[in-house]
């Protein structure tokens, strides 16, 4: 029997060379320790007679890409024949650099295992396609794809799948996201040996990856979720003397003294760290780019929208605010429109009290949009307050002329004039000015928000690609402010108009 049969490690430093980072240079593929902890959750899968499936979050520098590539070479050069692959990352020119480390593989690829025609051990276009590699010797495909373009990969019939920097699919829409996995994943079988590995680096909260993730992590899905934080990573080290050892020790502040005291974090790794700090302006920027734990890797990526200041100061202010009794004079709707995890519907309750702008109550639905409008309908008769229907696309329109239709029919005042153009419709861009009525609101005192669950989802929000909004909520973020920013005008007096809005 093949040797290597059974064992990749060994395959992996006898027959496949890497480019050394430091050097540069060609070199044996011996494993480092995060690679070695997340091999060994794949074998004990494969072992197991169960599909291989992971989710990934990855940090810098220590080879998760080329582990996974690589694992996915083994199974078809060495275990099956006829074991197609695909690799789908962000953009098509990732997806052909992880291709790229294959190529290197086959070209590098010891002799002597090449049986037969060792002409037939390289990549060949498969029926003239650019995007599908053929491996003739092997009777497999190796196929690229990108989440810019998934559709390419339907109907295939695939063996394994690496899932590439998911968290920047979909440019942050989690239907779109959702809807190219489920499309890669479901054209490969629930049998043993077959892989999903899906990874990514941090893109914030409140993503499809982050859900993922949190679904991972609670035991909900079929994937095994593996975090490399920085400190298990060789190279981020360096030796420390005895005459430096106390010195070092003493200049750790409460963060560092954590991870030595109570996650056993070796001094040589934090000497590294400790100096690498230096480089960055705030400890926040050093934990986005070496993480210590998953929840440090969301948390801290993506450039935050309120600072941790603002946030005290609006938990302090609503805390100290005593409500004793709240009707609403706003009742401000906001469709799914692929905003949330669960495409739920949000109703957000707001009022003026003693000069301060109070969010009350939201109300989050999975129910269909009539139900929910007629919800929204029943709480502005109850407490003869209008309706804010908010529409929250790329065009900024959605649902929200279907809803006024529907307000007219039912005799429910809006806070507009219902023939007006483009009512209600909040995109990225014209948001930005309502974000800084938000902050002027959270300076001067003058915003509560009543659930503290509410407070800690704004802390989450970020900044994004093309600088879009993204939160664990997002619905909840657009609604509170575009409702605030709607009673900020009625709280100085000025006549509203949709021009003013807008």
């Amino acid at each position: 029997m093949n040797k290597y049969y059974n064992d990749f490690e060994l395959w992996c430093k006898e027959c496949v060379t890497i480019t050394d980072k430091l050097s540069g240079q060609q070199i044996p593929f011996t494993l480092n320790a995060p690679q070695r902890r997340v091999l060994k959750t794949m074998e004990q899968q494969r072992l197991s007679g169960k599909p291989i499936r992971l989710i990934m979050l990855k940090a810098r520098q220590w080879g998760g890409s080329t582990l996974v590539q690589t694992y996915m070479a083994w199974m078809q050069l060495v275990r099956h024949t006829g074991w197609n692959s695909l690799i789908c990352a962000h953009v098509k020119d990732a997806s052909a650099n992880i291709r790229g480390m294959y190529s290197r593989l086959l070209r590098q690829y010891p002799s002597e295992l090449k049986e037969g025609n060792t002409k037939e051990w390289s990549f060949v276009p498969f029926e003239k396609s650019i995007n599908i590699s053929h491996i003739p010797a092997r009777d497999c495909q190796v196929a690229i794809a990108s989440a810019q373009s998934p559709d390419g990969v339907r109907g295939g019939n695939y063996s394994m799948a690496h899932l590439s920097e998911v968290a920047f699919w979909g440019d942050d829409d989690w239907q779109t996201a959702e809807k190219i996995v489920r499309t890669v994943s479901g054209s490969i079988a629930l049998e043993p040996e077959t892989l999903i590995v899906m990874e990514s680096t941090a893109n914030g909260e409140g993503n499809f990856f982050h859900g993922e993730w949190k679904r991972a992590v609670a035991g909900k899905s079929d994937k095994t979720p593996i975090f490399v934080p920085w400190h298990e990573i060789e190279i981020y080290s360096r030796h420390v003397s005895n005459n430096e050892r106390d010195k070092l020790i003493a200049s750790f502040d409460d963060y560092e003294r954590n991870l030595f005291l109570h996650h056993n974090v070796s001094l040589e790794h934090l000497a590294w760290y400790h100096d690498k700090r230096k480089e960055y302006t705030s400890h926040y920027q050093m934990m986005a780019e070496y993480p210590s734990t998953a929840e440090e890797a969301f948390a801290s990526s993506g450039t935050s929208i309120f600072s941790t200041d603002q946030i005290t100061a609006l938990k302090e202010t609503s805390e100290k605010f005593k409500l004793k009794d709240f009707s609403p004079s706003l009742v401000t709707l906001i469709p799914a429109d692929k905003l949330s995890e669960h495409s739920r519907h949000t109703i957000c309750l707001s009022s003026i009290i003693d000069d301060k702008i109070i969010i009350g109550k939201t109300i989050r639905s999975e129910a269909s949009l009539k139900e929910i409008l007629n919800k929204a309908f029943e709480l502005c008769r109850r407490h003869s307050a209008p309706l804010l229907p908010i529409g929250y696309t790329p065009e900024g329109c959605g649902n929200s002329r279907w809803i006024m239709r529907q307000a007219d029919k039912h005799s429910i005042s809006l806070t507009f004039n219902s023939d007006e153009d483009s009512i209600a419709g909040i995109t990225d861009s014209n948001i930005t000015e309502m974000l800084n009525v938000f902050f002027d609101l959270i300076d001067n005192k003058q915003i509560i928000i009543c659930d503290p669950a509410d407070i800690e989802s704004l802390r989450t929000a970020r900044y994004h690609k093309s600088a879009t909004l993204n939160c664990c909520d997002k619905a909840l973020l657009i609604a509170g402010i575009v409702s605030a920013d709607y009673l900020a005008k009625r709280l100085n007096d000025n006549t509203l108009t949709p021009t003013d809005f807008l």
